[in-house]
């Protein structure tokens, strides 16, 4: 069984699945030993849910995606709802609001911002009247109380007692309706690799600039220059690769790797200039190997 392991600063190891995969938090001590047998221990019940899962997914898959005609008349339908419930429900909780927009959420049902505007999803047209209800509530409520504290849901439960079970309504059968206005697997999957494409080619322009500047770069040749070293004295530079040279001293020879770190030995007659220059071509064609790399990960 796959899974993956997620350290932090926790007190115990705990379980759980996410979208079909097993997701292990650790503590940072934790040993490979102690989480396979976690698994072995819990591994029926992990796989009843991503068995549940996976068949919500098929589930998920069939519901029919909404046109933008369809998507359209949903929200005016939801914005005439809404409007009419919190006009209904704001004097009894004793608040007022704003602006009420009606948006298009994947992750949520309703939104109270500290000016009092108020946003809910165009999807709750499609729910259980007291449903719809409790989520108005829930946002009214937000204009007592930020947050989600135990004072705030005492507060929602004085006005709506039965908050909860229509809160759990939501979570039950929401992610349903929610797939009315998501993409399906096969649109993610072509949305994924637009974005991939267009993220290589992004890498290959700026790795096709980097190696035209290093083209233009004023050529830099070391082979015959004199250096100094101690103990060695005097010596001649005799190779020269890239941003590495070899130095003779008489019989010996010694290599060197000129780029920033390098600031001593050997000396030429102009270190500065020198140094410099091999640095700015250095960093560049890290870049690209650096680039290049990434785009190899992102064709693989």
């Amino acid at each position: 069984m796959e899974y993956e392991i997620l350290r932090s600063d926790r007190k115990e190891m705990r379980l759980k699945s996410r979208k079909g995969k097993v997701i292990v938090l650790a503590t940072p001590d934790t040993t490979e030993e102690e989480i396979l047998l976690s698994i072995r221990i819990h591994r029926d019940e992990i796989e009843k849910k991503i068995a549940h899962w996976q068949e919500r997914e098929k589930e998920r898959e069939s519901i029919h995606r909404l046109t933008k005609e369809e998507l359209a008349e949903l929200k005016q339908r939801t914005g005439e709802l809404i409007a009419e419930r919190v006009k209904v429900w704001a004097p009894i909780v004793g608040v007022e609001y704003g602006n009420i927009t009606i948006g298009v959420y994947r992750t949520k049902w309703g939104h109270c911002k500290s000016n009092g505007d108020l946003a809910f999803n165009c999807l709750l047209a499609l729910v259980p009247p007291m449903v719809c209800d409790s989520v108005v509530v829930h946002e009214l409520c937000h204009r007592l109380v930020r947050g989600h504290s135990k004072y705030f849901y005492g507060k929602v439960l004085s006005f709506f007692p039965e908050y909860r079970k229509y809160n759990d309504w939501l979570k039950e059968n929401g992610w349903r309706l929610i797939a009315m206005i998501s993409p399906t697997a096969e649109e993610k999957a072509v949305r994924k690799n637009v974005k991939r494409l267009e993220k290589i080619k992004k890498l290959e322009q700026r790795i096709e600039a980097l190696e035209k500047e290093c083209a233009e770069h004023p050529p830099i040749c070391l082979v015959g220059v004199k250096a100094a070293l101690p103990p060695y004295g005097e010596g001649t530079v005799v190779r020269q690769d890239f941003n590495k040279i070899t130095v003779r001293f008489g019989d010996t020879e010694k290599s060197y790797i000129l780029d920033e770190k390098f600031t001593t030995h050997p000396r030429f007659e102009n270190d500065e200039k020198i140094i410099a220059a091999f640095t700015d071509l250095a960093q560049k064609r890290e870049q690209i190997e650096s680039l290049e790399r990434e785009r190899a990960k992102l064709e693989a």
